[in-house]
């Protein structure tokens, strides 16, 4: 009886795992700006949230004005593409129009792609860094309780092609996720004649 319980606690083990496995990165992924590099208030917060609670920021020139009668704080998120922080890739701008307060906000980039604007030539006073998240959305939330910017930087509006190796890794997971249970099933009456 015990090698029984004993196959049916690693399935469970293995079936967690294999959850674990699949969730994606994103859904760890945040920065979270406790305050500015001047002491103050993190660039682009504001006490609440706007009508969206993720503020999609696309990548260009043109700066996307804020909801009427919101202003937020003025300044720049450092977004850089490397953990190190060595490789900086995109600005989160939130331009100063007077008193450290901002009513719009715009995303620079790094130049490379067509669509990318490339990066100003100085920065705000009050800075913010952080490092772009590669395996989903990168999400900066600017402040406790503030409201949360959606930076697609390098969004394209079709996906890449998959690696040649995810879809043999993806049936490869598959395969041992049903080979455990029907192991464990058929397994049972061998285990249970050699205990």
């Amino acid at each position: 009886m015990r090698c029984v319980v004993a196959f049916f606690r690693l399935s469970w083990f293995s079936v967690l795992t294999l959850v674990f496995c699949l969730l994606p990165a994103a859904a760890f992924a945040d920065a979270l700006c406790v305050t500015g590099s001047t002491g103050g208030p993190c660039p682009g917060f504001f006490a609440g949230t706007f009508i969206a609670p993720f503020l999609p920021v696309p990548e260009g020139l043109t700066q996307i004005p804020l909801p009427s009668g919101v202003f937020v704080t003025a300044g720049d998120v450092l977004v850089f593409d490397d953990p190190a922080m060595t490789i900086l890739g995109d600005v989160l701008r939130f331009p100063d129009i007077g008193g450290g307060v901002a009513h719009s906000v715009l995303l620079l980039s790094d130049p490379g792609d067509p669509a990318d604007t490339g990066l100003p030539a100085s920065f705000q006073a009050n800075t913010f860094s952080m490092v772009e998240n590669a395996g989903g959305p990168t999400l900066y939330t600017a402040g406790p309780g503030g409201q949360v910017y959606n930076i697609l930087s390098d969004s394209e509006a079709l996906a890449d092609v998959p690696e040649p190796g995810t879809l043999p890794l993806a049936l490869t997971g598959l395969g041992v996720a049903i080979w455990i249970p029907l192991f464990n099933r058929l397994g049972r009456k061998r285990v249970l004649k050699l205990c």
